[in-house]
């Protein structure tokens, strides 16, 4: 059970890492959607434009890194919401 509250808040911080891209990347007179392909192709493009192969593989290590600090919250608050309910 605890992983699934990690995957779930895994893909809570992908939904706003999405979110986040997307404002910063859109003009200010476009309105704010959720689009993933989107974001995540601007994502890799700004990253391989600048650093190019390395760039592209720290962009990647970047955005596990993030998921993964996500997932770990949500397996921390699980766990401290069992031991609550102890």
């Amino acid at each position: 059970m605890k992983h699934i509250a990690g995957l779930l808040s895994a893909l809570f911080g992908a939904g706003l890492a999405v979110l986040a891209i997307t404002l910063a990347s859109k003009p200010s007179n476009q309105p704010l959607r959720f689009d993933p392909l989107d974001a995540l192709s601007t994502y890799v493009f700004s990253f391989s434009w600048v650093g190019g192969a390395l760039g592209m593989v720290l962009g990647a290590a970047l955005l596990l890194g993030y998921l993964a600090l996500w997932y770990a919250a949500g397996v921390r608050i699980f766990k401290l919401a069992r031991s609550q309910e102890r």
